[in-house]
This record gives structure tokens, sequence and C-alpha cells, in this order.
């Protein structure tokens, strides 16, 4: 991005990653993890067909938030780089032990957005962090320890495009969560979704693309939760989903 500080504010995209437990790693680990962390995200970003050099890059040890440039295809951006990130993290994480696994929580947002001289000014990249570190987006990544990475994208995104993709990401594919954190004052409702499990590599030649195992019988909404200190119990909105109605209908309903 080849704004200076102070250029006009405008509507730009936000997409912010950061990766799950990283201070349980070592010195040497944690270097490696900000490079795999590097490299996976550099490569969802060139399926989008969007030159690099034209996204503004936010490092931060173990996370990164970018802002694209105006007047993209946003729909492309929200097909694409998921898709992109869940094939290059099968293909990082394949063979590794699981202590250095990649595993991370990822935001997409889009809002006025403008460089100060420290970094980012607006409330969407305030927002697009907010939504990456929330309660539901972490309980997802504890519920779900064989997905790579969780994607929560904004209400605004969900409601302008993906009723409008023709493909695996839909209407139904995510999930609507609540987000209220009291001591940043924010609030506000976004979609989750979380890929299903991750492939256990087989054959040299496998790939993510056609061969995932099915999901559990049944899988609770991650909106539906309670914590109570270590436990997780469920709220007085859960719901379980049948298998074969995975895709967001709900077969019957469960209170504590």
């Amino acid at each position: 991005m080849s704004d200076a500080p102070g250029a006009p504010a405008i509507r730009r995209m936000n997409i912010s990653a950061d990766l799950e437990r990283y201070t349980r790693w070592s010195r040497e680990e944690q270097a490696k993890a900000q490079s795999g962390l590097k490299d996976v995200l550099r490569s969802a970003a060139a399926a989008t067909g969007l030159p690099i050099e034209s996204w503004y890059l936010q490092p931060a040890g173990d996370a990164e938030l970018a802002v694209l440039p105006p007047g993209i295809d946003e729909g492309e951006v929200i097909r694409e780089f998921p898709r992109a990130l869940r094939r290059r993290l099968y293909e990082v994480n394949r063979g590794v032990s699981e202590r250095v696994r990649l595993r991370m929580r990822v935001a997409m947002h889009v809002g006025i957005t403008a460089l100060g001289d420290m970094g980012f000014v607006g409330a969407a990249p305030i927002a697009v962090t907010r939504m990456r570190d929330s309660a539901p987006v972490r309980e997802a990544m504890e519920l779900n320890p064989d997905a790579d990475f969780a994607l929560v994208i904004s209400e605004v995104l969900h409601e302008d495009h993906l009723g409008h993709l023709d493909h695996e990401y839909n209407m139904d594919t995510f999930r609507r969560i609540e987000i209220d954190i009291p001591s940043k004052g924010y609030r506000g409702n976004a979609f989750l979704y979380v890929p299903p499990t991750r492939v256990v590599a087989g054959e040299p030649g496998d790939s993510p693309v056609g061969k995932e195992p099915e999901p559990p019988a049944f899988v609770v909404r991650h909106d539906a939760l309670l914590h109570e200190g270590d436990n997780i119990t469920l709220g007085p909105n859960s719901s379980f989903v049948r298998r074969d109605q995975y895709n967001g209908t709900r077969s019957r309903r469960e209170k504590p």
C-alpha cells in the first residue's frame, strides 16, 4: 500500500491472523513459527490474485494484520484466501509433531481504514482484531483440535457476499456468533467457520480436497456455550445439528 500517513481514510478490507498457543514454544520454535506464519499467509494472499506488494502488512510476532488495496473484488478474497490458507496449512503441518503444528485464528472485515505514523487507524482494524481474539473463536479452536484454523468474518461481509458466492463457503457454512468484550468497549455480531477435520495423511499424493472425514454425529453450536471455570457447558440457546444437516439446519434442541 503506497499511502502515506495522513492520507484520506477509505473503505478497505482487513485480514488479521494470530497463531494459537505461541508462548508454549521455545525461542527457536517461535522463530520457525513466525516463518511458517509468513509463508502460509503469503501463499494464501497470492491465491487472491492481488499482488502482495499492494497489501499493507503490519506484523506483530505471532500475528499479522493486512490491509488490502481499495476497489478490490472482496468476494474473490473471501472465496480464495481461506481455501488457499487451508491447503497451505495442510502442507506445512503434514508429518510434523503436534507440538509444532501451526494453528491460527483468522478474521476478515471491511471498513474505513487509514495509515497513521505507528500503524493502522480506524474502527475496522480494531474490530477485526477484536473478532480474531474473541472468546467464541478461541472456543471453536479448543472444541475442534483437528482443525488447522478458524475463520470469522464480519456481519457486513457476510451480508454483502456470502449469499452470492457459488462455492463451498455459503450462508449456511458460517455460524452466527455474538462478541461481547466489555473491557474493550466492543460488542457486535460476526460469523464463524471452522473447516472440517483435517485430513490424516496416507499416500504421498493425498490432498485435503475431497478426502475429508465426516463431522461428528452431532455438533454443538459454538455460539451456544457457557464457561464456568475450566468447564464448558451448554447454554440456554444450545442446539445440536444432525450430521446429514450439518450445513445449518438444526434438527433438535436441547436445554440443560
